[in-house]
C-alpha cells in the first residue's frame, strides 16, 4: 500500500437491497482517482450484498452487532458499549483516514467513533426523511431537528445526493459543517449498452408473452415505495390494457399485504413479484415502461438506471425526482400516493409511442452528461481532500 493512500471506512447499518448500499458499493469498487483504499462495515447484519462485495473483493466487516430495545438499558447500553469498542479496534487496525457514514443510525455510531479516534467523519444523507418536513407533525420535527442539530452538527462534512436535501440541511444546520451536494451516479454503459441477451427467450424465462406489454418497477417492497398505487392503477388500466404486466423487481415486508391486493383487485396476472434480482439491465431491456411511484425519496438510482436504458419513465413528483426529471420533456412526474395520475400517466405513454420515444432519449443523454458513476467518485473523492486538507 502507498505511503500516500488514504484509508476510508464506510459505515452502514445492514448489507439490505437498498440505495446507499449500492452508493458505497459503487464507491469502494470504483477505480480511485486519488488512491484511496475503501472498506466497509455493517453493524447489524448483513445482506444480498454481502455477496455482492466479497465476490469483487471488497474489504467487508461485518458485526452483527446486537440492537436490543431502550427499554432494557443496562443491556441496551452494554451492546452500545461493547460495538464503540469493537468499532474503535477496526479504526486503529485500519489506520482509517476518514470515516464516512450513510444512514442515520450509522451516522450517529460514526460521530462517537470519530470523537474517540480522532478520526474525521463524513456523513452521506440520503434522503429528506430524518429532516424536519414541512407537514404538520411537530413532535416527529422536534425529535428530527434535534437529530439534525446533534449527529449531523457535529461532523467535519456532509455530502446531500440531491439539492433540495442539501437545501434542508442548511435551514436546519447554517454554517455549523460543510455541505455540498455529489449527485447520485451509474454505471451508465452498463444500462446504455447492456450485455447481449435474447429478450424472446429472457421473456420466456419470466413466463411472459412477447406481445405482453412490461412496466417495471425495481425497490423494496415497503411503503415508502408506493407499491400499492401502482397496483391500484393496473386495476384501472386492466379493461384498455389487458396485455399490460407489471414486472416488481424486489423483496421486503410488505409482500404479503401486496399479493393480498393483487388478488383482491384481481389483477394477478397482470403483476409479477420477481423478488431480488441482479439482471437489471436485462428486465430494463425488454420493459416499455418505467414507473416509480415513491412517496418519497433522495435521488433514486433505479430513475436514473431506466433513463440510462431509454426507457419511458413515469415517477411521483417528489424532491428527489424533481432534480431528474422535467415532466413533459424527458419524462412524466405524477401526484405522490395518486392511482389515477399514475393510470392517466401510463395511458399516455403506451398510446403515444413517438413522444414517449423523443423524451426517453432526452433522459438517456441527461444522464450520460450529468450522472455518471464517475462524477460521483470525482465528486466525493474532492470532499475527502477537502477534508484532509482542513486537518
Amino acid at each position: 500500500m502507498a505511503s500516500n493512500n488514504k484509508n476510508i471506512l464506510h459505515l452502514v447499518e445492514s448489507l439490505n437491497m437498498g440505495g446507499a448500499q449500492k452508493i458505497i458499493y459503487q464507491l469502494a469498487s470504483a477505480v480511485s482517482e486519488d488512491g484511496c483504499n475503501h472498506s466497509i462495515c455493517s453493524l447489524l447484519h448483513s445482506g444480498p450484498y454481502e455477496k455482492v462485495m466479497r465476490d469483487e473483493g471488497i474489504d467487508l466487516t461485518v458485526l452483527n452487532a446486537r440492537r436490543r430495545s431502550i427499554i432494557l438499558f443496562p443491556l441496551f447500553v452494554y451492546d452500545l458499549f461493547f460495538l464503540f469498542k469493537r468499532l474503535v479496534n477496526i479504526v486503529k487496525k485500519k489506520q482509517v483516514d476518514i470515516l464516512h457514514a450513510h444512514l442515520p443510525d450509522s451516522s450517529l455510531i460514526a460521530i462517537v467513533i470519530g470523537w474517540l479516534t480522532n478520526t474525521p467523519v463524513v456523513l452521506t444523507v440520503h434522503n429528506n426523511f430524518s429532516l424536519p418536513s414541512k407537514r404538520k407533525a411537530p413532535l416527529r420535527d422536534a425529535v428530527r431537528t434535534f437529530v439534525t442539530n446533534t449527529v449531523f452538527g457535529r461532523a467535519d462534512y456532509i455530502i446531500a445526493v440531491g439539492n433540495d436535501i442539501r437545501d434542508s440541511l442548511l435551514k436546519s444546520l447554517g454554517n455549523k459543517v460543510a455541505i455540498k451536494t455529489v449527485h447520485n451516479g451509474i454505471d451508465y454503459l452498463r444500462y446504455a449498452n447492456p450485455a447481449k441477451f435474447d429478450p424472446f427467450q429472457f421473456r420466456q424465462s419470466l413466463g411472459v408473452s412477447n406481445i405482453a406489454r412490461l412496466v417495471s418497477m425495481v425497490g423494496r417492497l415497503e411503503k415508502q415505495k408506493g407499491h400499492i398505487y401502482l397496483i391500484d392503477a393496473v386495476a384501472q388500466l386492466k379493461e384498455k390494457y389487458p396485455d399490460v404486466v407489471v414486472l416488481l423487481v424486489g423483496d421486503g415486508e410488505l409482500k404479503a399485504q401486496l399479493v393480498e391486493q393483487v388478488q383482491r383487485q384481481k389483477v394477478a396476472g397482470n403483476i409479477l413479484f420477481l423478488g431480488n434480482r441482479d439482471d437489471i439491465p436485462a428486465i430494463l431491456g425488454i420493459s416499455d415502461l418505467f414507473v416509480l411511484p415513491s412517496i418519497y425519496e433522495g435521488v433514486p438510482l433505479v430513475l436514473l438506471e431506466a433513463m440510462a436504458a431509454a426507457l419511458p419513465v413515469v415517477a411521483t413528483d417528489i424532491a428527489g425526482t424533481r432534480e431528474l426529471i422535467e415532466s413533459g420533456v424527458d419524462g412524466v412526474l405524477v401526484e405522490a400516493e395518486s392511482p389515477e395520475d399514475i393510470a392517466r400517466a401510463i395511458d399516455n405513454v403506451l398510446s403515444d409511442v413517438e413522444q414517449s420515444r423523443k423524451m426517453s432519449v432526452l433522459a438517456q443523454t441527461k444522464v450520460r452528461e450529468r450522472f455518471t458513476l464517475q462524477q460521483m467518485v470525482s465528486g466525493t473523492e474532492d470532499v475527502y481532500k477537502e477534508v484532509l486538507n482542513a486537518i
